[in-house]
């Protein structure tokens, strides 16, 4: 690869843009990138991204398998060439969040994983342990 702007864009104290020629930094970029672009969000390209946010919605055991689903679509129409090793999801603590834990092979062999935190929701959109 070549040297591109890292994620996510920041100046460094000379205001100079943060660039990286890391290939796994790259391909860490892209990924999160992706992970947090909804579908529909790139009016030339409305077919990136993920559906992640429709995923929320879901409840028990169809909201893990339906974000299962959305990232290993994702991944494997927009990044084919990184796989997706594992994905784990914790069980809600008492408000309502669980952490998904990603991992990732690049290309050279290596892997890498990343965390977000995710929320079961209500029907009404409020989170699970918030007060209606």
């Amino acid at each position: 690869m070549s040297i591109t702007i890292s994620y996510p864009f920041t100046l460094d104290p000379l205001g100079r843009i943060i660039t990286t020629s890391d290939d796994n930094k790259i391909y860490l970029d892209k990924v999160m990138i992706l992970l947090s672009t909804a579908v529909g969000q790139r009016p030339m390209n409305p077919l990136y991204g993920t559906d992640i946010f429709r995923a929320l919605y879901e409840c028990g055991g169809d909201y893990n398998q339906a974000l299962i689903e959305v990232i290993q679509r994702a991944m494997a129409t927009h990044l084919p060439m990184i796989s997706v090793e594992e994905i784990e999801i914790t069980d809600p603590d008492d408000s309502g969040v669980s952490l998904v834990n990603i991992s990732f092979g690049f290309p050279d062999g290596t892997t890498e994983k990343v965390s977000l935190n995710s929320s079961y929701l209500n029907p009404d959109g409020t989170k699970i342990g918030d007060i209606a």
